[in-house]
C-alpha cells in the first residue's frame, strides 16, 4: 500500500514538473519570437538593409529580363516580397499596426520565424 500511494506522489510530482516545463518553455519561446519580430535595433537594421537591396537588385532584374517571362515573373515576385518585408521591417515608420496585421493575417508565414527567414 505504501509503495503505491508513493508511486501516485511520484507520478504527481512528475506531471506537475512536466506541466510546469512546458509552461516556461512556451515562455521562453514567445519571448524568442517576440525579440524576433520586435528585435533589437541592430537586427532589424540588418533586416531592413537586406530587404531593401533585394528589392533594388529585383527591380533591376525586372529591367533586364523584359523580354523573358519566366525571369520577369521571378524578378516581379521576389520585388513584391521585398517590398514586403521592407514594409514589415519599418513598421513604425511606413507600416502602421493595421497594416502589419493585415500583412501576417494575409501571408502567414510572415507572422512565423521560418517564414520571416524565407521571405
Amino acid at each position: 500500500m505504501a509503495s503505491a500511494a508513493s508511486d501516485a506522489a511520484g507520478a504527481l510530482l512528475a506531471r506537475d514538473a512536466a506541466t510546469t516545463a512546458k509552461a516556461a518553455t512556451r515562455k521562453q519561446a514567445l519571448a524568442l519570437k517576440s525579440w524576433i519580430t520586435n528585435g533589437p535595433l541592430a537586427l532589424k537594421v540588418v533586416c531592413f538593409l537586406a530587404c531593401a537591396a533585394t528589392c533594388a537588385i529585383s527591380v533591376l532584374s525586372l529591367l533586364g529580363s523584359l523580354l523573358d517571362p519566366p525571369a520577369f515573373v521571378i524578378s516581379a515576385y521576389t520585388a513584391l516580397l521585398a517590398l514586403t518585408d521592407v514594409l514589415l521591417e519599418m513598421q513604425p515608420l511606413l507600416c502602421t499596426r493595421g497594416c502589419k496585421r493585415r500583412i501576417e493575417f494575409w501571408a502567414k508565414a510572415a507572422d512565423r520565424l521560418w517564414g520571416r527567414a524565407a521571405l
